[in-house]
C-alpha cells in the first residue's frame, strides 16, 4: 500500500505541472538558474570542473555561489545522462515536488497513522503556494523538497535515536545546504534550537537520562555525516564571505525591503490572485502565496482543537513566530531577530512564509485524521464554514460585477480573475455540498476528491503566470540553443548581455546569456557578487553606462597609481600604490611605447594560455577577477607572481621576448573534499539500506 501511494504522489505531481515539461523557463530560472546549469554541464561535458565560470561578472567561482549547486548530488547523477537539455528543467522540477511530497508523507506519518490523510496532506504541501510561486527560485525549490525529510528525521532522532535516522537526518540536510537556499538552512538551525530544548527539558523531566545519553551520542554521528556530506560547500562558502559583498550581511532596511503583508493571507482563499499585478499585492508574485488547498484551512482549523503531543506544539508556535517575522520591520519582533547570527543574511522576510506553510499543514494532518475517523461528528461544522466561504466569494462576484467597463478594463482591478475564480469556487463547494447531501455514505472520497481538482486547477492557474514562458516553449528554446557555440572558443572581448542580444536573437533569455554566447560579460545579474568586481565597475554603475574592452587580454601602455576606480581601457590600467611598491615602481604614471601583443593558445573555464610577444617587460592583465586559487606559470612551469590591477582583474609581469603565459585555477582542495563527500554518500548509503534491512 505505502508503494502506491508513492505512486499517486508522482501522478499527482505531473498532472499539476506538467506545463513544465512543454513551456520554457520563466524570470529568474531563465536569466540566473538556467544558465548556470547550462555552462556546468558545459563543464563536465568537455572534462572541466565546473568550478570557475569565465563568463559572469568577469569570472565568478561558481563553487562558492550557494545557489550555484555545484556540489548538489542530484546535480552530478543528472550529469551522467549528457547534454542538459531545456526540458530537464521541468523534469527536475517535477522531481523535486514529487520528492517534497514524498517527504511530507513521511513527516506526516509522524502525526498521523492513517496513509490518506498523510497522502492528501503530502498534496497540500507540494502543490503549496511556495511552489508554485517559487517556481522560478531553483534553489527554493530545492530547499522545500528537503526540508520535510529533515524534519521528519528530526522528529524520528529525538523520539527513537538510531543510526538509521541520524545519518537520514545528515544527508536531508546536505541536500539542502549543498542545493538550496541558504537562508532555509539558517531558519531550520534555529527551529532544531528551539525543538532540542524542548525535547531535552521534556527528557530530563520525564528521567530519560539513558535515551539523553544515546540521542548525544547519534546527533554527533549526524553533525560529523553532515561536515563530510557538505565538506566542499563548507569550504567554499565560508571562504567566500571575505571576498563577496553578502559576506558583511544586510542593513536592517535592505534586510526588510522583502516583507511579507498581511493582505498577502488572502492568497489561502484566493491563490490564482497572487499571480497579477503589483497594484493589488505590492510583493513581487513568487513571494506572496501561502495556498495549501481551500478546505486545507477547516482542517487546520479542527486541528487546533485536538490533542497535541510536544512536536504538534513546537510546530504551531514556530509557525506562529515565522508568521510574525514575515512581517518584518512591520512588527518590532525582526528587529530583536535580526541581531541573531545569519537573520542579518536574510533577504526576503517572505521566506518565513514557507515555514508558516509546514506547521499549518503539521495541525491540518491532526484535523484531516479526525475528519477521515469521524466525519459525521464534523458534518455541520464543515457546511457552516462552506457557507461562510461561499458568502464571501458571492460578495467577491456581485463586487466586481457593478464595476463599469473601464474599471474593469483597468488592470489594477483584475476583476475578471477576481470573478474567475471565485465563481470556480463557488462551484466547487456547490458540487461538494451536493454530494454529501445525496451520497453520505461516500464523504471521505468526496472530500478528498475535492481537494485534489483545488490543488490541481490552482497549480495549472498559478504555473502559467509564475513558472513558465506561455509563449515560448522547450521545443523552440532548444532551438535557440542550437545556435550557440560548441565547447569553449578564446573570447575576443568584454562585453555586455545588452550588445549580445543585439548580435543574436536570445528569444525570452536577456541575462547572463554570456554563458551560451561563451562571451564575458563585464556585469551579469548575480546575487553573488564579488566585493572588488562592484568597486572596479561602480563607477560604470552610477554613470549608468556601459563597459566594452577590446580584448579579454591586453598589455597596458600606460599603468597609473590609483586606490580610487577608475575608467577602464585597452590602453590604460591602474593600480594600488601598495602593488606598485612591491612591484617596484616609483613612479604614479608608468608608460611602455614598445610593441607587445598576446594572443589566446587556449581557453576554458579555470584556465588560459597564451602567446605573448614584448621587446621589454612589460605587465599583462587577463580580463578575469582575482581570487584565491588562481595561479600563473610561464614556459615550461616558472611561477609567475598574480597582481591585482583595476582594483580586480589578474595581472603578471612578462619578460621579453616570446612566452606562453598560462593562468590556471587550482582548487585541488575542493575536488579533494567532493571526493570525500562522494564517498561518504555512497557509505552513508550502504549503511542505511543495511540498518532497513536489519530492523525490518
Amino acid at each position: 500500500m505505502y508503494k502506491v501511494r508513492k505512486f499517486y504522489l508522482l501522478i499527482i505531481s505531473i498532472l499539476a505541472c506538467f506545463g513544465t515539461l512543454i513551456f520554457a523557463p520563466i524570470y529568474d530560472f531563465a536569466d540566473e538558474f538556467f544558465p548556470s546549469r547550462w555552462f556546468m554541464m558545459n563543464a563536465l561535458e568537455n572534462g572541466v570542473w565546473p568550478f570557475w565560470c569565465p563568463y559572469r561578472s568577469m569570472g565568478i567561482p561558481a563553487h562558492a555561489d550557494p545557489q550555484s549547486s555545484t556540489f548538489y548530488l542530484p546535480f552530478w547523477l543528472l550529469a551522467l545522462v549528457g547534454h542538459y537539455s531545456p526540458y530537464f528543467w521541468g523534469v527536475e522540477f517535477i522531481f523535486h515536488v514529487f520528492m517534497a511530497g514524498w517527504g511530507f508523507f513521511k513527516l506526516a506519518q509522524c502525526f498521523s497513522k492513517c496513509e490518506v490523510v498523510c497522502f492528501l496532506i503530502a498534496c497540500c504541501y507540494m502543490l503549496s503556494g511556495p511552489f508554485t510561486g517559487n517556481t522560478q527560485h531553483y534553489s527554493w525549490i530545492i530547499a522545500l523538497a528537503w526540508l520535510p525529510w529533515a524534519l521528519n528525521y528530526m522528529v524520528r532522532i529525538f523520539e527513537a535515536p538510531s543510526l538509521k535516522n541520524a545519518l537520514c537526518f545528515a544527508f536531508a540536510l546536505s541536500l539542502m545546504f549543498t542545493g538550496g537556499y541558504s537562508g532555509f538552512c539558517f531558519i531550520l538551525l534555529y527551529f532544531f534550537i528551539v525543538f532540542a530544548i524542548t525535547h531535552i527539558i521534556s527528557m530530563v523531566a520525564h528521567k530519560e537520562f539513558g535515551k539523553f545519553k544515546k540521542l548525544c551520542l547519534f546527533l554527533g554521528v549526524s553533525a560529523v555525516a553532515l561536515v563530510l556530506l557538505s565538506l566542499p560547500s563548507m569550504l567554499s562558502y565560508m571562504e567566500a564571505m571575505n571576498y563577496v559583498t553578502r559576506g558583511d550581511g544586510l542593513t536592517y532596511e535592505q534586510a526588510t525591503a522583502m516583507a511579507y503583508t498581511p493582505k498577502a493571507l488572502l492568497s489561502m482563499f484566493f491563490p490564482w490572485m497572487a499571480s497579477f499585478s503589483r497594484e493589488w499585492m505590492p510583493l513581487d508574485i513568487s513571494m506572496r502565496s501561502v495556498f495549501v488547498g481551500l478546505f486545507t484551512v477547516f482542517f487546520f482549523l479542527v486541528g487546533l482543537f485536538q490533542k497535541k503531543n510536544i512536536n504538534v506544539w513546537v510546530f504551531l508556535c514556530w509557525g506562529v513566530l515565522c508568521l510574525l517575522l514575515s512581517f518584518g520591520n512591520q512588527l518590532p519582533i525582526y528587529k530583536i531577530a535580526y541581531q541573531l547570527p545569519f537573520i542579518n543574511m536574510l533577504r526576503y522576510q517572505t521566506i518565513f512564509r514557507c515555514f508558516v506553510v509546514v506547521s499549518i499543514l503539521v495541525v491540518a494532518t491532526l484535523g484531516c485524521e479526525a475528519l477521515w475517523t469521524n466525519f459525521d461528528r464534523y458534518k455541520k461544522l464543515f457546511m457552516i464554514f462552506l457557507l461562510l466561504l461561499g458568502a464571501m466569494y458571492l460578495a467577491v462576484v456581485v463586487y466586481h460585477a457593478r464595476l463599469n467597463w473601464s474599471q474593469w478594463q483597468d488592470d489594477s482591478t483584475n476583476s475578471i480573475h477576481w470573478i474567475l475564480q471565485s465563481l470556480f469556487y463557488l462551484g466547487l463547494m456547490l458540487v461538494v455540498a451536493f454530494l454529501l447531501w445525496r451520497k453520505k455514505q461516500y464523504a471521505q472520497p468526496i472530500l478528498a476528491a475535492a481537494l485534489l481538482v483545488d490543488l490541481v486547477v490552482m497549480a495549472w492557474l498559478c504555473l502559467s503566470s509564475t513558472g513558465f514562458q506561455k509563449n515560448y516553449t522547450n521545443a523552440r528554446f532548444v532551438e535557440i540553443l542550437k545556435t550557440t557555440p560548441y565547447g569553449f572558443p578564446p573570447p575576443h572581448e568584454v562585453t555586455s548581455c545588452e550588445k549580445l542580444q543585439w548580435e543574436q536573437d536570445y528569444g525570452f533569455m536577456w541575462q547572463n546569456i554570456g554563458c551560451f554566447a561563451k562571451k564575458i560579460e563585464w556585469a551579469s545579474r548575480d546575487p553573488f557578487k564579488l566585493k572588488t568586481h562592484q568597486e572596479m565597475i561602480q563607477l560604470y554603475i552610477e554613470k549608468d553606462s556601459l563597459l566594452y574592452l577590446p580584448s579579454a587580454v591586453f598589455f597596458p601602455s600606460e599603468i597609473v597609481c590609483s586606490d580610487e576606480p577608475q575608467w577602464l581601457s585597452v590602453d590604460t590600467a591602474y593600480t594600488s600604490k601598495i602593488t606598485a611598491k612591491s612591484r617596484g615602481d616609483n613612479a604614479l604614471t608608468t608608460h611602455y611605447e614598445t610593441e607587445a601583443k598576446a594572443e589566446f593558445v587556449e581557453f576554458k573555464p579555470g584556465e588560459a594560455l597564451l602567446q605573448t610577444f614584448t621587446t621589454e617587460s612589460r605587465p599583462m592583465v587577463l580580463a578575469q577577477m582575482w581570487y584565491p586559487g588562481w595561479k600563473a606559470e610561464m614556459d615550461n612551469g616558472f611561477p609567475l607572481q598574480i597582481n591585482v590591477m583595476n582594483k580586480a582583474m589578474m595581472s603578471v609581469d612578462v619578460p621579453e621576448g616570446k612566452h606562453q603565459i598560462r593562468f590556471y585555477y587550482d582548487r585541488r582542495d575542493c575536488k579533494i573534499a567532493f571526493v570525500i563527500q562522494c564517498v561518504v554518500a555512497v557509505l552513508a548509503f550502504i549503511l542505511i539500506l543495511f540498518n532497513r534491512k536489519k530492523t525490518a
